[in-house]
């Protein structure tokens, strides 16, 4: 019970340190030498992505070692309030924000038990989306099959009348 109540007090401090942090995802990384540079290039595409003054941005920092493949690593933001992170990443929902010819993301940060909740949530409502079409696929088909019969029945009294 002990290492329960442990982990919980655990996580409930990760979250409330996350809660001004958004996570900045398919931004395209610097070709800057010198981290000094990176992280000042990043915060000046932060300034004119986010519109917000530069004091809002308390700090900035690229997670993990840099890809093999090229793509862009996610960009951690620590910002000046939860209230000003929480309108960027849309109250939890995501924020697409149309930079250059990409699109890049906004996220909250979140721990991974949350992230995992989320994953899963997801994948139920794509099942359930994946039902929901099948059943709506084979209504469909007996619509069009009913009116089949119904065209051939039609068509050989014809010559009757």
């Amino acid at each position: 019970k002990q290492w329960y109540q442990r982990r919980v007090a655990i996580t409930a401090g990760e979250r409330e340190k996350r809660k001004r942090n958004v996570v900045v995802t398919n931004l395209k990384e610097s070709t800057l030498t010198t981290s000094i540079g990176r992280y000042e290039s990043d915060k000046k595409k932060l300034l004119d992505i986010m519109e917000v003054k530069p004091e809002q941005i308390v700090t900035c920092y690229r997670a993990g070692a840099k890809r093999d493949n090229g793509g862009p690593r996610l960009l951690i933001v620590t910002l000046e309030t939860p209230r000003l992170a929480e309108h960027f990443h849309n109250y939890g929902a995501g924020h697409r924000v149309q930079y250059g010819e990409k699109y890049i993301w906004i996220n909250p940060d979140m721990i991974k038990a949350d992230r995992d909740a989320n994953y899963n949530a997801r994948e139920l409502m794509r099942e359930k989306r994946a039902e929901l079409n099948e059943k709506r696929t084979k209504k469909t088909a007996n619509k069009t099959e009913k009116k089949e019969k119904s065209t051939d029945c039609d068509s050989a009294l014809i010559p009757l009348l």
